[in-house]
């Protein structure tokens, strides 16, 4: 695992995590953040992709995620896993590869 990995999952799982969601007021730069830390850990990100506060995902390794994108308050993603573009996951969902 690179140095920027364990970097940005450092940053991703001791802060940007616990950030408000992004539907609160003034946490317009929360999403900022977490979108910033993400598309460095996954394997593909998209434009204006949206991880909401809590969301899990390992390390982000087979993960792949379209343009205008979202993964929801709370989310569990465990990959490797494909999302489109323009889709939008609800808070609480969990998501597994068998």
């Amino acid at each position: 695992m690179s140095v920027k990995r364990v970097i940005l999952l450092i940053c991703y799982f001791g802060f940007a995590k616990h950030l408000p969601a992004s539907t609160t007021p003034y946490a317009r730069w929360a999403r900022i953040v977490r979108r910033w830390v993400c598309k460095g850990l996954f394997d593909k990100a998209g434009a204006n992709i949206n991880v909401e506060a809590g969301a899990r995902f390992a390390t982000g390794r087979g993960i792949e995620i379209g343009d205008n994108s979202g993964i929801g308050v709370n989310c569990s993603i465990h990959g490797p896993v494909k999302i489109g573009r323009d889709v939008m996951i609800g808070p609480d969902v969990m998501i597994f590869r068998a």
